[in-house]
């Protein structure tokens, strides 16, 4: 696979239960130097996994920032989140951009069991808010 060569962010967009843990954890084993990071595993490393609304915005400042260190050391990087809206897509792509790194966006949509705890209305929101794009959805860079 030429393209793992180099270090590469995918961000990996899907509501919960869609797939994109398995997809990631799928992806990164491919290659050596793959990680996987999620908003998701703020809540496993500091509330035993337990989901929390409240605290939202701390496991995503999170994933940010261990996005990009894992960037910055050379990893190919599998961020699976939810990126419900084009502008939470936007903050990876400008990490990615600062970094001079590639970036390809996967949508997954699957109908699988949400492991991650997240309540039944809150999916339900957010496959509604899900925003889709076809020229988005392929895109890919670098």
């Amino acid at each position: 696979m030429k393209l793992l060569n180099k270090n590469n962010l995918f961000i990996i967009r899907g509501i919960s239960g869609s797939g994109k843990s398995t997809l990631a954890n799928l992806l990164s084993s491919l290659v050596s130097n793959g990680k996987t990071v999620a908003a998701d595993d703020w809540f496993d490393i500091y509330t035993e996994g337990v989901w929390q609304f409240e605290k939202l915005g701390v496991a995503h400042a999170w994933c940010r920032d261990k996005t990009k260190e894992l960037l910055q050391q050379g990893h190919n990087v599998f961020v699976h989140n939810t990126f419900v809206k084009q502008t939470e897509v936007n903050i990876y792509i400008k990490i990615a951009q600062e970094l001079d790194i590639s970036y390809h966006i996967l949508i997954a949509d699957g109908d699988y069991q949400n492991i991650h705890k997240v309540p039944d209305h809150k999916n339900t929101q957010r496959a509604k808010d899900f925003w889709f794009n076809n020229r988005f959805m392929r895109e890919s860079h670098g």
